[in-house]
């Protein structure tokens, strides 16, 4: 509920309390710390900063202790930190010529190690511009994700692969059919991302993503699991989509394979997370239509007529949010004794973390339709 509310330190707070009891241990001072680069992409001998901010603060907390190669700074809780950073005892491991390169840079935090990214990058702006002036509708895109990558976002994909991925695409040397991750793209208003196995063959299979409120398409690539939805994918030969939600996201999410990257949709598999659950009872009406329907903790009671036959697997937790989880009850009720239907009860499992139990079933379910014994 802190979540829903933007109450992110309470919310983090939250987190970091499960994790400590997971972890058999107190919550500590270093838990509330946040690390950030600014700024996050820098030319070849620039010093950036690093910015040591809270999340949270407890009374009862002292100094903490950061560590970074050989400077070490204390910490003073609900104070921040700025500490320039020299990356050429980082950059030295690497011998190749300096062009464009991410970097992951380890903190000691307390007891903890943490790393926080950082892209090294010779001309940055001359050549995002550049790229963002193509023809290309792909190379396009990807320039956009490295100019708003390179602001501050919610994802930790690397800016210098994105970069070189469309100065690759742009100059010819690298085929589409080699790119496997598109951190961004656009189609008729639609913001998407995508996952594509190496040289997929033109007809795939894909797994259609429709994330929760308040939360956009990296849900399901960098949380939910740790990205376990798009990992379950790729690992089948499956093309992973997520649009952000929108009117009409769904089917120009896949207007964009098809039209965009090229590729035949043989077979569409469809899941969501509450309000995108929501969203996933609506897909009976896009054309490629589901071979089936995963939802987690849907916004939604009913099925609509259009997925009457459409093979459901539902998932709520025990401890989810009362509405959702009467809802949840209310559809299984609906479709208990239907074919091609199965009910998870996750335990103890709320409403953030359901998707991380239930996809590797949902998985296993897709899996029983696309190979049927």
């Amino acid at each position: 509920m802190s979540f829903f509310s933007q109450q992110f330190g309470p919310a983090c707070r939250s987190l970091d309390q499960a994790r400590a009891r997971l972890e058999g241990r107190e919550v500590q001072a270093s838990d509330g710390v946040n690390l950030r680069f600014d700024p996050l992409v820098v030319a070849p001998g620039e010093k950036p900063v690093l910015r040591a901010t809270w999340a949270y603060v407890d009374s009862a907390w002292g100094p903490v202790s950061l560590q970074l190669g050989a400077q070490r700074v204390e910490l003073t809780p609900g104070r921040r930190a700025e500490i320039p950073v020299d990356l050429t005892p980082w950059l030295a491991v690497n011998t190749r010529p300096l062009d464009a390169r991410d970097l992951k840079i380890t903190v000691q935090v307390g007891t903890e190690k943490r790393e926080v990214r950082i892209s090294v990058i010779r001309d940055f702006a001359g050549r995002r511009d550049r790229l963002a002036g193509s023809k290309n509708a792909i190379v396009q895109d990807l320039a956009e994700f490295v100019r708003q990558a390179s602001q501050g976002g919610e994802t930790d994909y690397p800016i210098a692969e994105a970069l070189q991925t469309g100065e690759g695409l742009e100059s010819g040397q690298k085929k589409l059919a080699e790119v496997e991750q598109f951190p961004m793209a656009r189609y008729e208003g639609t913001v998407l991302r995508a996952a594509i196995p190496r040289n997929a063959p033109g007809s795939v299979n894909v797994v259609l993503a429709l994330h929760g409120a308040g939360g956009s398409e990296n849900l399901f690539f960098e949380s939910y699991g740790a990205g376990i939805a798009m990992k379950e994918a790729l690992k089948r030969g499956w093309v992973f989509l997520a649009p952000r939600a929108g009117a009409q996201s769904s089917q120009k999410a896949l207007d964009w394979l098809t039209q965009v990257r090229g590729l035949k949709i043989e077979r569409l598999w469809v899941m969501g997370h509450s309000m995108g659950g929501g969203m996933a009872l609506a897909s009976g009406a896009l054309k490629p239509k589901p071979a089936a329907v995963a939802l987690f903790a849907p916004a939604s009671r009913a099925v609509p007529s259009d997925l009457a036959t459409t093979p459901i697997f539902l998932a709520v937790g025990k401890q989810e949010i009362g509405m959702l989880r009467q809802g949840a009850l209310q559809l299984r009720q609906a479709l208990d004794g239907k074919a091609g239907f199965q009910f998870l009860e996750s335990d103890p499992c709320e409403h953030l973390m359901i998707v991380a139990d239930a996809v590797p079933p949902a998985y296993r379910f897709f899996d029983s339709i696309a190979k049927p014994n």
